[in-house]
Order: structure tokens, then sequence, then C-alpha cells
């Protein structure tokens, strides 16, 4: 059914009521990427209707790849962006796509790579570079499951973390539930930790993010452990599919404002 759009092949998609049409994804080589419907096509170039920017014409010559998707939250018109699997350190309900990865640096401490297995099957791997201040580095494996419950409105997801640093082990299971699209939401968390194999403090976490433009997300997320108290918040700037994360840290244990939070999230996939 795609071929058509990539293959020289023309003519117009024909209307249909709004609970049959079909939704794309045309990815330009430049990496922008446009959802909506196609409303027309031809030799040349193809027309896509969508919600926020209207009805725009890409030349073909510009186009990379174009495909299905049913994602409801990408009918906006702004371009998916699979930053949207996460807030700053935790994850929402809604996981990367088969063929999906990204590699993620909090001031050069934090690292951790992620990679979609299958649409549902994510798996990673981490550490923090503590060699900077001469201690052992911690090293950490994930693996993570989302599935929806209602399209696009209810998402579910769960995983787990194991993590070494010299003899000792140390991990967290978690689960989420996700309320509302990929672009705005809440989530709510619920884990315990572990250290060499005993169970610890279970702790409950909050996360929200708004994109408020094509290019920008609010994002807040936050911990309680018994009365202590993290909070996260600050925004995410899209550039191209990267992106730049930046916030304050602020906890009820500080006697000060807070710390501030640089990172950045490079894909690892086309």
């Amino acid at each position: 059914m795609l071929s058509f759009c990539l293959h020289g092949q023309e003519g117009s998609i024909s209307k249909s009521d709004s609970s049959t049409v079909t939704i794309f994804r045309v990815i330009t080589k430049d990496g922008n990427q446009y959802t909506g419907s196609i409303i027309d096509l031809t030799q040349d170039s193809v027309k896509l209707k969508t919600t926020n920017i209207g009805i725009i014409s890409i030349p073909r010559a510009q186009i990379s790849t174009i495909s299905e998707t049913s994602s409801l939250d990408t009918i906006n018109g702004w371009p998916y962006h699979f930053q949207t699997t996460n807030y700053f350190a935790s994850n929402s309900g809604y996981g990367l796509q088969k063929g999906e990865g990204y590699y993620k640096n909090i001031w050069l401490v934090f690292n951790n790579f992620s990679y979609g297995i299958t649409d549902k099957f994510s798996l990673g791997i981490g550490a923090i570079a503590s060699f900077f201040w001469n201690e052992a580095t911690p090293i950490w494996v994930t693996g993570r499951l989302t599935t929806p419950v209602i399209e696009n409105q209810l998402n579910i997801g769960g995983g787990v973390l194991y993590g070494t640093v010299e003899s000792s082990s140390f991990g967290l299971f978690y689960g989420v539930v996700t309320v509302g699209t990929r672009d705005r939401n809440i989530s709510f968390g619920l884990g315990t930790g572990f250290s060499d194999g005993l169970f610890e403090d279970t702790y409950i976490n909050l996360d929200a993010t708004f994109r408020a433009t094509k290019r920008f997300y609010f994002v807040a997320e936050s911990y309680h452990i018994d009365n202590f108290r993290m909070t996260l918040l600050g925004g995410k700037s899209i550039l191209g599919r990267s992106s730049l994360e930046y916030g304050i840290l602020t906890s009820n244990e500080f006697d000060f404002l807070g710390i501030p939070i640089l990172g950045a999230t490079l894909p690892l996939h086309k």
C-alpha cells in the first residue's frame, strides 16, 4: 500500500469518513517528520493534511520514507519524536518502536543506551562515570515492557534494572501507568529497589510532560520515598532528531535552591 508513495505512481487518495482515514508519517531527507492524511499525490509531490499546520506539499525528491501510523498523538501535525518515551530519568508507559534507539547523557556522568527490540519491548545498558572522582563505576542493564490499554489514552509499562558496582549488586523493579497522549501525559509509577538480593524501600514517582510547541516540551519528574522527596522541573528542546534537556533538581533534604541539570539525547537509528 505504501509503495505508490515512493515509486512514482500517480493518483489521489479517495476521501473517506473520519473513522477510516489512514494517517501517514512522512520523513524528509533532512530529518523533519510530518504526520497527517494524504489528500493528493503526483509524480512530483505529496500533499499532506495536518491538524496544526494545515495542508503542506512535500516534493518527492525530499522524502526519505513514508509509513502508516496508528498513533493518534501524531495527528496534530507535529513530528513524532522518540523522546516521548521518557522524562528525565524515568520512563513513561509509552515504549520505543522496533528499531528505535537512543543514547542519553547528563553532565557527562550519567550514560544510558536503550533500543527497541519490538514495539513493546526494549533493552538498555548504562553506567555512571564515577571514575572522574576515582570511584568504582556502577554498570547496569535494563529490560522494559509497555502496552496500550486504550490506544493513545492509557498505556502501562514495567521493567527491571540490574546493576553491579565492584562486588555488590543493586537494582529495582517498577511499574508505570500513563494517562494521555505521547506528547501530553501524566504518569504514576511504583517501584522497589534491592541491594545484594535484599529488597529495600518502595518509592512512588509522578511525572508529566506537555508539548507546548513543535520543538519544546515541559517536563516534570518527582520521587517520594518515606519522608524524602526529590523533584526535577525543566524542559526538552528538540534539535532535529536529538534533544537538549535542562532543568533544576530540588529536594526537601537540600539546604540550597537546587542542582542544575543539563543533558542530551542522541538517536541511534536512522
